[in-house]
């Protein structure tokens, strides 16, 4: 899988780093693209959770910025 992520041609690799309290693997990806930055965690948890952020910049110098945070959790049934 790491591999995978870093021959991923529409992204480039800003940085990877081993996170040991989360006993994961770090990436911060930029779309080559749009700009977007992305972070990904790799581990072994098979609890199947992500969270989707966004980012909207003031419009003006009264604004304040606003960020939304969208926890995802998939639930998988096993039939037996």
């Amino acid at each position: 899988m790491k591999k995978q992520i870093e021959d991923l041609s529409a992204f480039t690799v800003i940085e990877r780093r081993r996170i040991t309290d989360l006993n994961s693997e770090g990436y911060i990806l930029k779309h080559k693209k749009t700009g977007a930055n992305i972070t990904l965690l790799l581990n072994d948890d098979e609890n199947k959770c992500f969270i989707s952020g966004f980012a909207h910049p003031p419009r003006t110098a009264l604004e304040l910025p606003i960020f939304w945070s969208i926890p995802f959790s998939v639930a998988l049934s096993i039939s037996r």
